[in-house]
C-alpha cells in the first residue's frame, strides 16, 4: 500500500477515514486527584401519625440531602438505601434512577447523586404498620459504587465507606372511632 505524503495538523484536522496507516478512537478519561467522600444529611426526629402516610420532602422542610462530587461530575451511579422496621416506604419514579422495593420496608435507589436528590426533594412517604403507634427508625445509607474514582492508594480507586444516618420516628396514636355491630334480625326474648 502506498502511504500518502500528506502531513496532518493533528490539532485542527480530522483523522482521515480512508488513510491506511492512521486510525482513531475516542476514550473517556476521568480525572480526579482524590475520591471525595459522599455526604448524607437527615432531619431531626419526626412524628408521623398512626395509620397515615407521612411525607419526607424539601417542601415540608424535612427532606434528606445527599451528595457525591464524582457521581455528579462524571455522571456515575451511587446507591441509596432507605430502610424502616415497622412500616413501608413509597418512593415515586424518577428519570435516570432505578428504584426497587417501593411499597416495602427497604427501598433502593441507583442513579447519579443529583438524580436521586431530585427524587428525594419531590418526596417519599413512610406509613407505619396498621395500628402501630410506637417508635421506628428510618435508616439512610449512601454507597459510592461506580462513583469511587480518584488517585487514592492502590491500583485503581478506593471507595469511601458507606455513609449511614438515621431518623427517629415517634408515631402518634390516633383515637380510632368506636364501632358497634348489631345483629341483622331482631332477637326474641321469652319472658317468664
Amino acid at each position: 500500500t502506498v502511504v500518502p505524503a500528506t502531513e496532518y495538523d493533528w490539532y485542527s484536522a480530522a483523522v482521515p477515514a480512508d488513510h491506511p496507516n492512521i486510525g482513531a478512537k475516542s476514550v473517556v478519561v476521568w480525572a480526579s486527584n482524590q475520591n471525595d467522600p459522599q455526604t448524607v444529611t437527615v432531619p431531626g426526629a419526626q412524628t408521623p401519625a398512626e395509620d397515615t402516610a407521612f411525607t419526607f420532602s424539601a417542601a415540608n422542610g424535612n427532606g434528606i440531602q445527599i451528595s457525591d462530587v464524582e457521581s455528579d461530575v462524571f455522571k456515575l451511579p451511587v446507591t441509596l438505601t432507605l430502610t424502616v422496621t415497622h412500616g413501608v416506604l413509597d418512593v415515586g419514579a424518577q428519570t435516570g434512577v432505578t428504584i426497587t422495593g417501593s411499597g416495602t420496608a427497604t427501598v433502593t435507589l441507583v442513579g447519579t447523586a443529583a438524580d436521586i436528590q431530585s427524587r428525594l426533594d419531590a418526596g417519599f412517604t413512610y406509613t407505619g404498620k396498621s395500628q402501630f403507634n410506637d417508635t421506628d427508625t428510618l435508616t439512610v445509607t449512601l454507597t459510592e459504587g461506580q462513583a469511587a474514582i480518584g488517585g487514592d492508594v492502590g491500583s485503581g480507586s478506593v471507595a469511601n465507606a458507606p455513609v449511614t444516618r438515621t431518623v427517629a420516628l415517634d408515631l402518634i396514636a390516633v383515637d380510632d372511632q368506636a364501632t358497634v355491630t348489631m345483629p341483622g334480625a331482631p332477637v326474641a326474648v321469652a319472658g317468664g
